[in-house]
């Protein structure tokens, strides 16, 4: 009894060192994995408002708009592109009557005769810009969906 005793504490003993051993090393990964990923804090702009509406001119021709309106954009930022539904889209840059800065892209569908070059890529919604030769990136998980405008 004495010996079953003495080979059960020490396989438990035994086990419990590997199973720390695997935790400890656990953590370690994961903290390499979320030190590696470099999330922009201090953005060069600010967001007021990100919406996207769909739009019909004919039967044919139809696609979506994204419009990200930002405040206190710093001048050395170069908005480079959107990722909206896993299509990478070019971007234009306007100014509105408020002084804000507002980023418009468009995502033609159907027989659209608007050439708008696209990639497929996948990622969340996000804003791409570069600022200092670094490249940057806005997640816009709160886009929302205005209602369906129809061009006649």
């Amino acid at each position: 009894m004495a010996n079953c005793l003495y080979l059960y504490l020490k396989f438990n003993s035994l086990n419990m060192r590997y199973l720390s051993l695997i935790f400890f090393i656990t953590l370690i990964i994961l903290n390499v994995a979320c030190v590696s990923q470099k999330k922009t804090t201090n953005m060069p702009f600010k967001v007021s408002d990100a919406f996207y509406f769909s739009w019909v001119i004919n039967e044919n021709e139809r696609g979506t708009t994204i419009e990200i309106v930002m405040d206190d954009v710093a001048e050395e930022v170069q908005f480079d592109s959107i990722i909206f539904r896993k299509v990478m889209l070019p971007v234009r840059i306007e100014e509105n009557n408020e002084k804000q800065k507002v980023i418009t892209a468009t995502l033609p569908s159907g027989d659209s005769r608007i050439p708008v070059s696209t990639s497929h890529i996948d990622k969340p919604n996000q804003l791409i810009f570069h600022l200092k030769n670094n490249r940057g990136v806005q997640l816009l998980d709160k886009i929302k969906r205005k209602n369906m405008v129809y061009y006649k």
